[in-house]
């Protein structure tokens, strides 16, 4: 017992320092021990938290803009080859009889090299918006896939916090207690009874991890899809 308090303590001491560097905090300030947050009781499903990460995920957003981007730099690639026509008015007076004269002016630029300019300029404008769009398409492949893992991660803490509340810790407890009833009579030795104890706090440790595990699950969800799904300053 005495192993997993130094253990945890210096745990605690890291993260503390953790926490204050991002914090921009000197490491020896004091930090409040942590107050669970009030989780919500239900959840979305799994396929409109993936259309809501696919819509709102600023990584998402950011590829949809390179995407139209690289569209218009293919359009503007694409009308590079077009004769570039010039039309120009002028209107004067001479200054001798006064006479008034004007002009007419109609020019274009041809492109006399396209195949080793606009041409190429055509491709590599093409290959970029490939690109973008290859881009764009992992992007949302990724999403897909970490959304579900989050999601996975959430159901799985959320069920097994369920069985440790309702069912792994009650017995260990009462196992606990049989063991002290039983060792005061003389029927288990004092070794016994110290391994029940130390089963309930393994298991206390494991319901505390479960409950970082589905915050942190909480806070990726929140990440992809782009929006607030609870109140983190509610407590519980």
């Amino acid at each position: 017992m005495v192993e997993d308090t130094i253990r945890m303590t210096t745990m605690r001491s890291a993260m503390a320092a953790r926490l204050d560097a991002l914090l921009d905090r000197a490491v020896t300030a004091r930090v409040a021990p942590p107050a669970l947050p009030a989780f919500p009781d239900s959840l979305l499903p799994l396929d409109t938290l993936i259309a809501v990460a696919e819509r709102g995920r600023p990584m998402v957003k950011a590829g949809e803009s390179d995407v139209s981007a690289a569209q218009a730099q293919e359009t503007l690639a694409h009308r590079a080859i077009w004769p570039d026509v010039t039309i120009g008015l002028q209107y004067g007076r001479t200054p001798v009889n006064d006479q008034h004269m004007g002009s007419i002016m109609i020019g274009a630029t041809l492109p006399i090299f396209a195949a080793s300019r606009q041409l190429k300029m055509r491709d590599e404008a093409e290959a970029m918006r490939r690109m973008a769009d290859a881009d764009l398409s992992a992007m949302r492949a990724d999403t897909r896939a970490r959304v579900a893992e989050s999601y996975a991660t959430l159901v799985r803490a959320r069920d097994l916090m369920a069985l440790y509340h309702d069912t792994v810790l009650p017995q260990a407890e009462a196992t606990v207690q049989s063991a002290l009833a039983a060792y005061r009579v003389g029927s288990v030795d004092f070794a016994t009874l110290l391994d029940d104890r130390m089963t309930v706090n393994k298991f206390r440790q494991d319901l505390a991890a479960l409950e970082a595990e589905q915050g942190t699950a909480w806070a990726d969800l929140e990440m992809l899809t782009g929006r607030v799904l609870f109140d983190a300053d509610r407590t519980e």
